[in-house]
């Protein structure tokens, strides 16, 4: 059976350093922690653009205009970046999309 791999290890000098921690120095350790690995998990997802999600959305046969209005406040819903200051200029291009026009 193969063995799992560590992400973490924590080694012997880290180990006394923390069982001499008080209160306050192990909850600022244990929120340097949560941070690093809040930014590491980011950079490694990525940005998720609304705008190419929306228009490849479109591209999909039996998929017009209001099903892919519905699909974009679900992504709003679901936390996708907001389009608002660009709805005008997504609107013309769902269209020119759907009319197959490019």
């Amino acid at each position: 059976m193969a063995k799992k791999e560590k992400k973490y290890e924590l080694n012997r000098k880290q180990y006394q350093l923390i069982r001499k921690m008080d209160h306050q120095e192990m909850q600022a350790y244990l929120n340097a922690v949560y941070k690093n690995g809040v930014s590491a998990g980011q950079q490694q997802a990525g940005r998720f653009d609304t705008l190419f999600a929306v228009s490849e959305i479109i591209k999909q046969k039996g998929i017009g205009i209001r099903k892919t209005e519905a699909i974009y406040k679900i992504l709003l819903a679901a936390g996708a970046q907001n389009l608002n200051e660009r709805l005008d200029e997504i609107s013309e291009e769902l269209r020119a999309l759907a009319t197959g026009e490019e």
